[in-house]
């Protein structure tokens, strides 16, 4: 009967350990040992255009610069302050930071199994803000790294990524950390992605839609109503017959 009570107190203080984790602490943790796919646009030999193109670099640490983990830490914080959950034993988490330029944070999705927060800086505001709709590439990248196809996602990737002259540095982070048993599974997974830009929803062409209607298995409902002009899509949503999918851990 002791060793049953003390069994019990001891899961009991393993779970609280993990279900006080941060965000914040578990990207850091994650972090010491990833795999990096690296999307960007390679230029073309005797041609003076670009080409989509990645690579992979395994077993790795992600480093970023100390002005930018301290904006993401308080992101992550503000994420958690509005009482988003995740499961410490067993879950899926990936973070979508999208750049406004090489170290600035604007945009962050977090998603795991049992829901997503969108976060944005709002234009000439210090304070980030929550925010329930998502533009549709957000929606597609986190809906297809969210299990990690990467096959799936190159295909995405060469289809809608544009060159910005403009651009001035901004680029994707997707993020990727399975728990399983309460431990990080690694290494985890990064992507690095370059500037992707969906076309208006009046101009989706018959193919735009049968590719996007191939990866309708990725999409969450619960994610839809996230979307940023739902009319931009409704027109390639309306053909996709959407179900649950069998959610990761």
């Amino acid at each position: 009967m002791r060793k049953i009570i003390l069994s019990c107190l001891l899961l009991g203080i393993s779970l609280t350990t993990y279900a006080q984790t941060s965000l914040f602490d578990l990207w850091q943790e994650a972090s010491e040992h990833v795999n990096i796919y690296s999307y960007g646009l390679k230029p073309v030999k005797k041609d003076p255009c670009f080409r989509p193109d990645w690579k992979r670099k395994r077993g790795t640490k992600l480093e970023i610069s100390s002005p930018t983990i301290g904006l993401l830490k308080k992101m992550l914080e503000d994420v958690e302050s509005e009482g988003f959950q995740f499961n410490p034993q067993n879950d899926t988490l990936l973070f979508h930071v999208h750049f406004c330029n090489w170290w600035i944070p604007c945009d962050l999705v977090v998603k795991t199994s049992a829901g997503i927060s969108h976060y944005y800086e709002p234009p000439q505001e210090e304070s980030f803000k929550i925010d329930s709709v998502m533009r549709a590439e957000y929606f597609f990248i986190s809906s297809i790294l969210y299990y990690g196809d990467n096959s799936a996602f190159t295909d995405f990737f060469r289809r809608y990524v544009i060159l910005l002259p403009d651009s001035d540095g901004r680029y994707t982070l997707v993020f990727r950390i399975i728990l399983k048993d309460g431990k990080i599974m690694t290494p985890s997974e990064v992507w690095k992605i370059a500037d992707v830009y969906m076309w208006e929803g009046n101009y989706l062409t018959e193919e735009d839609i049968i590719f996007l209607k191939k990866l309708s298995h990725y999409y969450n409902k619960s994610d839809l109503n996230r979307l940023e002009n739902f009319s931009r899509t409704i027109l390639l949503l309306s053909l996709i017959h959407i179900s649950e999918p069998t959610r990761p851990y």
